[in-house]
């Protein structure tokens, strides 16, 4: 997450600068400053993510640290984005498209996951989630690892 990290980082993963915060409290790496914050009321709901392709015998290790604080109430539909950021997001994703960087289906079953998730769960709940296609773009399995 750190600034001077971002070309590289950049080619492999979409999202960073959006999400990328200063808070040094956060940070787990050594000397590190900046932190992906990520903050449903903030219009924030999507941290870096990338999308890799994979066959027969591959294996993937994912690994995340999450701090969060707890609230005692429900998610409000509306307070999700505030006032403009969903016209910002439909934006930013039609950019995506746009320029290669993933299909409006793919988006689509992004945005899909994370209303789900949210319509059902008090907030905050700290997870990273995954979704596997076959080589067709089908869905065959989606999960989430809820973060302690």
């Amino acid at each position: 997450m750190e600034s001077d990290s971002e070309s590289e980082e950049s080619q492999y993963f979409q999202g960073i600068r959006e999400s990328r915060q200063s808070d040094h409290r956060h940070n787990v790496t050594q000397g590190g400053q900046e932190v992906a914050w990520l903050n449903a009321k903030r219009g924030r709901v999507l941290g870096p993510n990338t999308s890799m392709e994979v066959t027969e015998g591959d294996s993937v290790f994912l690994s995340v640290f999450a701090k969060y604080e707890v609230l005692r109430k429900r998610v409000n539909r509306a307070s999700l984005f505030p006032r403009g950021a969903a016209r910002k997001l439909a934006t930013d994703l039609g950019d995506i498209v746009s320029i290669g960087l993933a299909n409006p289906f793919t988006l689509f079953q992004i945005v899909d996951l994370i209303a789900e998730d949210l319509q059902q769960k008090p907030a905050p709940e700290a997870y990273m989630r995954y979704a596997l296609y076959d080589s067709d773009s089908i869905l065959y399995q989606k999960g989430k690892h809820i973060l302690s």
